[in-house]
C-alpha cells in the first residue's frame, strides 16, 4: 500500500515560501482557523495529481494557482507542488522506495510534470497514479459535499467508485482507448469497402473508354498530320499555278500591247466581251468561294456524324452492359428475399424452442428454490447449534485463558514494577539529550531553507535574463539576416549594372564598336557622355532629358579626332555614331548671343532649378563638349511650372522637368514618362530617375562603398550575435549549476527535515515514556490486588462451562446429519437446472445469430436494390442520349445529302462558267 509521507509547496496560492508537511504515522487530520490555508492544501494535492479544471481548484485561469503577492512580497513567477509517497511495499509499479510526483506552472503559461526528478507527460503521471489507485477524480481526494453526492448516487453510478477501489481504472481507460481506435479502424474499413464496391464496376467501362479515347486521339493527330500535308501540297500547287498565271499574264500583257490597235477597231465588241468576262469572273470567284465554304461545312458535318456514330456505338455497349448487370442484380434481389423468408421461418421455430426451454428452466428453478429454502432452514439450525458449541467452547477457553492470564499477570506486575522504575530514569536522560540535539538540527534546517530560497530567487531572475537574452539573440539573428539579404540585393544590383555597362545596351553599332575596340586599333576617344557626366541626386532624369539623343554620344578631344573616328567607322563598316569634341568651335554655349540676350528666371530650388550645365558634374577636359551639348537648357519641377511662367508663347530656351519631360522653344515636346498606377508625380520622377542612364552610372560608383559598409555592419551584427550567444550559453550553464545546487540544497534540507522530525518524534516518545511509566507503576500496584480476588471466582465458572459444552456438541451432530442429506438432493437438482439453462442459452444464441444473419441479408438486399435503382437511372439517361444522338445523326445525314447536292450543283455551275470564261478568253 502506498502512503503519503510528505507534501512540498512553493509559490502555490498562499504558500509563498517553500513549505513541507511531514505526514508521519499517527497524523490523521490538518486543523486550523479559517483562512489558514487548509483548503489550499487540498487543492494542491488535487492539482499535483493532474486536475485540469480550474473550477475544481476554486480558480478561473492557470495563473490563479501562483502566489499573487502581498504583505510586502512580490508575486511569484512559478508554482510547484511535490507529493512524496512511500512505496516500500511496492504498491506503485516503480523501482523507487519513495515515489515523488511534482508539478510546476509558470506565469508564461508553461507547465511540466516530474516523476522522481525526471520530466514526464501528464498521461504518464495519470497512468502511474491509476496503477496505484490514486487520482484527482477518484475517492482518494474527496471534497466538500462529495460524500453526500456519493451516497445519493444510483447503483450503476456508484459502480465507478468500486471499480476505482478495485484498481481496474487504468485498464478501463486503456480499453476505452483501444475500443475507440478499433471503432475508427472499422469505420475506415467500411468506407474503403464502400469505395471499392462503387469503383470496381466502373473499371472495365472506364478502361474501354480510355482505350477508345486513346484511339480517337491518335486518329485525330493522324488526321491533322494528313491535313497539314494536303494543305502544304495544295499551297505548293496553288503557288505554282499563281507563278504560271503571272507568267501568262505578262505574256498576255505583251500581246495586248501589240494588238491594242486591232482591239481599238473592235472596241465595241471588245467592251461587251470584256464586261461579260468581268461579270463571269466575279461569278466564278463567288461560286468557288461558295463551293469552298460548302465543302468545309460538309467536312465538318461528316466529322460530327462520325463522332456521333461512335458515341452511339459506345452508348449501345454501355446499355448492353447495364442491362446485363440489372438482370444479375434483379436475380440477386429475388434470391436474397427468398433467403430472408427462410431465415425468418428458422427464427420463428427457434423462438418456439426457446419458449419451451424457458418454461422448463422456470419449473426447475422453482423446485430448486424450494429445496434451497429447506436446506437453508436446516443449515440455520445447524449454525445455531454450532454457534452454541463455539460459544460454550469459547467461554470455556476464555475462562481457562483468564485463569492462566491472572496467574501470569500477578507475576508480570511484579517484574514490570522494577522494569518501569529503570525505564523512567533512562527516558528522562533521553528526553534531555534529544532536546539539546533538536535545537541544533532546527537551526541547520532553517539555514538550509534560507539557502534554497536564495537559489530559487536567483534561478527565477536568471530565467528572466535567459528569456531576454534569447529575445536579443533572435533580434540580432533577424537583423543579420535582413542585412545579408539587403547586401545580396545590392550585390545583385551591382552585377546587373556591370553587365549592363559591359553589354552597352542602347548604344548604336558605331558607338559600341568604338568602345569595345582595343585602344591601339581605333582612334583616341575620351569616353561616352552618359559615363562622363553626372548630376546631383534627383536631377539625373532631368539632365538625361537635357542631353536627349546625345546621352550615348562619343566624346573626343578635337574635331580631327572626330573625323578620324568617323572614317574608321566607315572603312571598317562598324555602323554610325554621334561624336562630340571639346575644342575648335566658336565658344561654349554660354558665350552665344542668344544665351546672353535671354533673361532667365533665378533658381529657387522648388520650381526652378537653374541651367542644366550648371548642375553638370564632370571633368575639366570634357566639360566644354558636354556644356555645348546641354546649351541653355533650363531645369524646372514639371511642365505646369513652364506653363505658368511663359504661357502659350512657350519658353525662350529648352526646358526639362524632374520627371524627364522636355519642352523646346521650336515647338516640340517629349513627355509621357511612365508613372506607376497610384504613385504621385514626384514618385514617378524618382522612379524614372532610378532607371535612367545617369542614375545607373551613379549607382555603379556608389554601390561598392555601400557594399563595403553593409559587409562591415553585418560583421558587427554577427559579432554581437556571437557575443549574445556566448552570454546565453554562460547563463544557461549558470542556470544548470544553480539547478544542481538547488537540487543539492533541497536534498540537504529534506535530510535535515527528516532528522528534525525524527528528533521531534524521539523527544515526544521519550517524554511520553516517562509519563506512561509513572502511570503504569501506579496502575500495576492497584491491579495486583484485584487480580488475586478474581482468580477464585474464575475457577468455579470454568467447571459450569464444561457441562454446557458437552450438551451443545450433541445437538450440533444431529443437525449436521440432516444438512448432509439435503445437500445431496439439492446438488442433483442443481445439475439438472444447469443443463437446462445451458440448452436455453444455446437456443437463445441461435435465435440471435439467425436474426443477425437476416438483418445482414436485408441490408445487402437494400444495397443491391439501391445499386439497381442507380443503374436504372443510368440506363434511362443513356437511352435519352441514344435517342438524342439518333435524331442528331438523322439531321446530320440529311444536311450532308443537301450539302453534297449543293456542292454538285455548284461544281456544274462553276464548270459551265469556266467553259464560258475560256470561250471569252479566246474571244
Amino acid at each position: 500500500m502506498a502512503y503519503l509521507k510528505r507534501l512540498e509547496l512553493h509559490g502555490f496560492k498562499s504558500f509563498a515560501h517553500r513549505s513541507a508537511l511531514e505526514f508521519s504515522p499517527g497524523i490523521t487530520a490538518i486543523v486550523g482557523p479559517n483562512g489558514s490555508g487548509k483548503s489550499n492544501l487540498a487543492d494542491s494535492i488535487r492539482w499535483v495529481l493532474g486536475e485540469q479544471s480550474m473550477r475544481q481548484l476554486r480558480g478561473k485561469k492557470s495563473d490563479d494557482v501562483i502566489f499573487a503577492g502581498g504583505q510586502g512580497r512580490a508575486a511569484a513567477q512559478m508554482a510547484q507542488v511535490g507529493l512524496v509517497l512511500d512505496n516500500s511495499a511496492a504498491w506503485i509499479p516503480s523501482d523507487y522506495s519513495e515515489v515523488t510526483v511534482a508539478r510546476r506552472s509558470f506565469r508564461s503559461g508553461e507547465s511540466e510534470y516530474l516523476s522522481n526528478g525526471q520530466r514526464v507527460r501528464l498521461r504518464d503521471v495519470l497512468l502511474l497514479l491509476a496503477q496505484a489507485r490514486i487520482g484527482h477524480d477518484s475517492y482518494t481526494v474527496i471534497g466538500q459535499g462529495q460524500i453526500d453526492q456519493a451516497l445519493s448516487l444510483r447503483a450503476e453510478e456508484r459502480r465507478a467508485l468500486f471499480e476505482d477501489a478495485a484498481g481496474i481504472r487504468q485498464f478501463q481507460s486503456q480499453r476505452t482507448e483501444a475500443e475507440q481506435k478499433l471503432a475508427l479502424t472499422q469505420s475506415n474499413l467500411a468506407r474503403l469497402r464502400d469505395i471499392i464496391g462503387e469503383i470496381e464496376p466502373r473499371l472495365a467501362p472506364l478502361a474501354e473508354q480510355a482505350r477508345r479515347a486513346a484511339e480517337f486521339t491518335s486518329a485525330r493527330e493522324e488526321l491533322l498530320r494528313l491535313l497539314r500535308v494536303w494543305y502544304r501540297r495544295q499551297w505548293h500547287e496553288l503557288g505554282q499555278a499563281r507563278d504560271r498565271a503571272e507568267t501568262a499574264e505578262h505574256d498576255f500583257a505583251a500581246r495586248i500591247e501589240t494588238l491594242r490597235q486591232a482591239l481599238d477597231a473592235a472596241s465595241a465588241g471588245a467592251n461587251t466581251v470584256r464586261s461579260e468576262r468581268e461579270t463571269l469572273l466575279t461569278e466564278i470567284a463567288s461560286l468557288r468561294r461558295e463551293r469552298g465554304e460548302t465543302s468545309g461545312r460538309l467536312q465538318t458535318t461528316e466529322r460530327d456524324l462520325a463522332v456521333g456514330r461512335e458515341r452511339l456505338a459506345s452508348l449501345n455497349r454501355q446499355q448492353t452492359d447495364l442491362d446485363a448487370e440489372r438482370e444479375e442484380q434483379t436475380e440477386a434481389v429475388v434470391v436474397a428475399r427468398a433467403h430472408i423468408g427462410a431465415l425468418e421461418a428458422q427464427v420463428a421455430a427457434a423462438e418456439e424452442h426457446v419458449e419451451a426451454a424457458s418454461a422448463s428452466v422456470e419449473r426447475l428453478e422453482r423446485g430448486q428454490h424450494a429445496a434451497h429454502q429447506e436446506q437453508e432452514r436446516e443449515e440455520a439450525r445447524l449454525r445455531a447449534a454450532q454457534r452454541e458449541v463455539i460459544q460454550a467452547q469459547s467461554r470455556l477457553g476464555a475462562t481457562q485463558t483468564e485463569l492462566g492470564r491472572l496467574q501470569r499477570q500477578i507475576e508480570e506486575r511484579n517484574r514490570s514494577l522494577a522494569t518501569r522504575r529503570e525505564a523512567v530514569e533512562k527516558a528522562q536522560q533521553v528526553a534531555t539529550a534529544a532536546e539539546r540535539q533538536l535545537a541544533g538540527v532546527r537551526d541547520a534546517f532553517e539555514a538550509a531553507r534560507a539557502q534554497v530560497e536564495v537559489v530559487v530567487a536567483r534561478r527565477e531572475q536568471l530565467a528572466q535574463e535567459i528569456a531576454d537574452g534569447q529575445a536579443e539573440i533572435e533580434r540580432l539573428r533577424m537583423a543579420a539576416a535582413d542585412a545579408e539579404r539587403e547586401r545580396r540585393a545590392r550585390a545583385d544590383r551591382l552585377a546587373l549594372l556591370d553587365e549592363w555597362q559591359r553589354s552597352l545596351s542602347g548604344f548604336s553599332d558605331g558607338a559600341r564598336a568604338l568602345l569595345q575596340a582595343p585602344d591601339d586599333a581605333r582612334p583616341a576617344i575620351i569616353g561616352v557622355v552618359g559615363r562622363l557626366a553626372s548630376a546631383p541626386d534627383g536631377l539625373e532624369a532631368a539632365l538625361e532629358a537635357a542631353f536627349g539623343d546625345f546621352l550615348r554620344a562619343v566624346v573626343v578631344a578635337s574635331r580631327q579626332d572626330a573625323l578620324d573616328a568617323a572614317s574608321w567607322l566607315r572603312v571598317g563598316g562598324h555602323g554610325n555614331a554621334v561624336i562630340a569634341w571639346s575644342d575648335g568651335l566658336l565658344g561654349t554655349a554660354q558665350d552665344s548671343p542668344q544665351a546672353q540676350s535671354q533673361k532667365l528666371p533665378p533658381a529657387d530650388g522648388k520650381d526652378i532649378f537653374g541651367l542644366a550645365r550648371k548642375a553638370l558634374n564632370c571633368g575639366a577636359a570634357e566639360r566644354p563638349a558636354l556644356e555645348r551639348l546641354l546649351g541653355e537648357t533650363l531645369i524646372v519641377r514639371d511642365l505646369a511650372v513652364a506653363e505658368r511662367r511663359w504661357g502659350a508663347d512657350g519658353p525662350p530656351v529648352p526646358v526639362v522637368t524632374l520627371a524627364g519631360e522636355a519642352l523646346h522653344p521650336l515647338g516640340w515636346l517629349r513627355g509621357g514618362a511612365s508613372i506607376a498606377e497610384g504613385a504621385s508625380v514626384a514618385e514617378g520622377a524618382d522612379r524614372q530617375a532610378e532607371e535612367s542612364t545617369l542614375a545607373r552610372e551613379r549607382e555603379l560608383r556608389q554601390l561598392p562603398d555601400e557594399l563595403a559598409r553593409r559587409a562591415s555592419g553585418i560583421a558587427d551584427l554577427r559579432g554581437q550575435l556571437d557575443a549574445a550567444t556566448t552570454a546565453q550559453v554562460a547563463r544557461r550553464a549558470q542556470d544548470d549549476a544553480l539547478k544542481r545546487e538547488a537540487q543539492h540544497l533541497e536534498a540537504v534540507a529534506q535530510e535535515r527535515a527528516k532528522a528534525l522530525a525524527a528528533l521531534q518524534r524521539e523527544q515526544e516518545r521519550a517524554e511520553s515514556d516517562v509519563h506512561l511509566s509513572e502511570a503504569v507503576m501506579a496502575q500495576l500496584a492497584a491491579e495486583s490486588q484485584t487480580v488475586e480476588s478474581d482468580l477464585a471466582a474464575t475457577l468455579a465458572q470454568a467447571q459450569e462451562q464444561e457441562r454446557a459444552h458437552r450438551d451443545a456438541a450433541e445437538r450440533a451432530d444431529d443437525a449436521q446429519a440432516e444438512v448432509d442429506d439435503l445437500a445431496l438432493r439439492n446438488r442433483a437438482q442443481l445439475e439438472e437446472l444447469t443443463r437446462a439453462r445451458t440448452a436455453l442459452a444455446l437456443q437463445q444464441q441461435e435465435v440471435k445469430t439467425l436474426a443477425q444473419r437476416a438483418d445482414q441479408v436485408r441490408a445487402q438486399t437494400r444495397e443491391v436494390e439501391t445499386q439497381l435503382a442507380r443503374r436504372n437511372e443510368r440506363l434511362r439517361f443513356i437511352q435519352a442520349q441514344h435517342e438524342e444522338l439518333l435524331a442528331d445523326i438523322a439531321t446530320q445525314e440529311g444536311e450532308i445529302a443537301d450539302l453534297r447536292e449543293r456542292v454538285r450543283l455548284l461544281g456544274e455551275g462553276l464548270r459551265e462558267r469556266e467553259g464560258r470564261q475560256i470561250e471569252l478568253e479566246r474571244q
